[in-house]
């Protein structure tokens, strides 16, 4: 049978194994290319429902399992994870006035993800787009939907509002050197090296959404002494690289790359690109954008010529050196002031 003919199966056998339940396939929409085909759980009595990708189970199918086995491990993880949805207080996902309390952020890239953010609220940074989630314990949270706003009866102006108030609340934001955060002694630190800075929440738990927090990036920008580079290190934390004016961003982003295709799992990765925090501006843009309007800047400037406050400069240095010539005072020739 093919996965279709099996899911189907596995969703009838389901209803007879445990008592209660109404079992459906669905397609299940997740961020990172995660997205599947599979089935929900959910007791008549409860809003909770477990959804279940059954490709695993369907690849032991194959390999040689027997039906009946695999379908007694579907049947207990849905159980487990049915007893485990028992213990969240999910008046959180059905009164705002609760949820408002517990609102995060979190960052995702847009390409790849553009048909879930498609039905969800959202905010995009450059190639990044910031979600709205709910806090429902220390592991678990769930992303705010379009129904889900239209059933609290706000705008999405206002979520995002008060999303930026709350979630540095309700997950603090972190920002440490990686000796700190590894917890390696300082005087093992090379001082040839660049200083890196890990910015994360306290969980480290989709720690990037921080970028996204009021005044986050400016107070980093006073603890690093100026601008910085952002490296995407991961959905769950993000890097800080002091600025020190000889940097090549496209570097770092080949390093970036690296790091991400070899060592970052699919579902965790950010970006393949640098990103710049200007201090003066107060910008956050794309390493390669700040990059340009840089360029720009200075061409504007050598095409204006010197700017007004330059040319008094130069006329006050001009006076300096010319000599004091006399003044005429009803035709006769005074004295030069």
């Amino acid at each position: 049978m093919d996965y279709e003919q099996f899911i189907g199966r596995v969703a009838g056998d389901l209803k007879d194994m445990i008592s209660g339940a109404s079992v459906e396939v669905r397609d299940v929409s997740k961020f990172q290319g995660e997205s599947y085909r599979g089935i929900t759980v959910r007791m008549h009595s409860s809003p909770v429902a477990a959804s279940m990708n059954l490709h695993g189970a369907y690849e032991r199918l194959t390999g040689g399992e027997d039906y009946d086995d695999v379908l007694r491990g579907i049947s207990n993880q849905a159980s487990h994870a049915l007893l485990q949805g028992r213990q969240f207080d999910i008046s959180f996902v059905q009164d705002y006035g609760k949820a408002r309390e517990r609102l995060c952020m979190e960052v995702i890239p847009v390409k790849g993800n553009e048909e879930v953010l498609s039905g969800i609220p959202h905010t995009v940074m450059e190639d990044l787009a910031v979600v709205y989630r709910i806090d429902l314990n220390d592991n678990a949270s769930v992303t705010v939907t379009d129904e889900m706003l239209d059933s609290f009866g706000i705008t999405e102006e206002q979520l995002h509002a008060d999303v930026l108030e709350n979630a540095p609340k309700t997950r603090p934001a972190s920002l440490k050197t990686m000796m700190e955060t590894l917890g390696i002694p300082q005087e093992f630190a090379d001082p040839s090296a660049p200083v890196l800075y890990v910015a994360t929440t306290i969980e480290q738990i989709r720690g990037a959404g921080v970028i996204a927090y009021p005044g986050f990036l400016q107070e980093a920008a006073e603890k690093l002494g100026g601008d910085f580079f952002i490296l995407p290190s991961s959905v769950h934390e993000v890097l800080f690289l002091p600025k020190t004016g000889n940097q090549d961003f496209r570097e770092m982003e080949m390093i970036v790359r690296e790091i991400n295709s070899t060592q970052v799992a699919p579902q965790d990765r950010l970006s393949d690109n640098v990103y710049h925090y200007d201090s003066r501006d107060r910008v956050f843009e794309l390493a390669e954008s700040y990059e340009k309007r840089m360029a720009a800047r200075e061409s504007e400037k050598t095409q204006d010529g010197p700017s007004m406050l330059e040319k008094l400069r130069e006329k006050k240095a001009e006076a300096a050196v010319q000599p004091r010539k006399p003044i005429q005072v009803k035709g006769k020739e005074a004295m030069a002031l």
